[in-house]
């Protein structure tokens, strides 16, 4: 994102009552540990690194969380 982080993104949603509730599933390439505790602490009920997941996993992961 060209201005703000997604974890930038992330903060601001969580202040706003529309977006407050919504789910959250972080697609990054970044993979450290401590990139993935921050966004689960932020809210996020998914994290994937991109390196580490097929297109065809992610799409099942993410249908899971639409049903």
């Amino acid at each position: 994102m060209p201005k703000i982080s997604g974890f930038e993104l992330m903060e601001i949603l969580k202040t706003d009552p529309q977006f407050e509730k919504a789910p959250i599933i972080i697609i990054s390439n970044l993979g450290q540990e401590s990139d993935v505790l921050k966004g689960q602490s932020l809210g996020a009920i998914e994290y994937f690194v991109k390196a580490q997941v097929s297109i065809e996993e992610l799409v099942e992961q993410v249908k899971r969380f639409l049903k």
